[in-house]
């Protein structure tokens, strides 16, 4: 549904917020993070600015130019754990940061990530 406002004499037309997309609710965090490119290869370091079951923001001022879909290795370390696992890039904003979705090899990784966003969940979610 779309909104209208008026100013003055000129008619301004909202349009309706963007549909939420992700699957799962991100959570604030700060996690210092590598991350290496499978093709070509590559690695650039960054921080982790939310993080859900299924993937997260990484942050980082590299200037990157990847195909949709391209896939990383994703290091990082929270607390006083350290994690790893392979993500898909879904989004990605040249020298800003980009979204990924992670792609677990196995149930381990898997339940690892679901541990630390139980340990997560009782500050807020992160706002999209």
């Amino acid at each position: 549904m779309h909104t209208r406002t008026i100013q003055g004499e000129i008619a301004i037309h909202a349009t309706p917020a963007t549909l939420e997309r992700r699957r799962r609710p991100r959570h604030l965090c700060e996690a210092s993070a590598v991350a290496t490119v499978l093709r070509p290869e590559m690695v650039f370091r960054g921080i982790i600015r939310n993080i859900s079951e299924s993937g997260c923001y990484f942050e980082t001022p590299a200037r990157l130019s990847l195909a949709p879909a391209s896939t990383v290795d994703l290091r990082f370390r929270l607390s006083e754990h350290r994690y790893s696992t392979r993500a898909l890039v879904r989004n990605l904003i040249p020298g800003r940061g980009m979204g990924l979705e992670f792609t677990f090899s196995g149930k381990g990784e898997q339940e690892r990530i679901r541990s630390l966003i139980r340990v997560l969940e009782p500050a807020s979610p992160a706002k999209s």
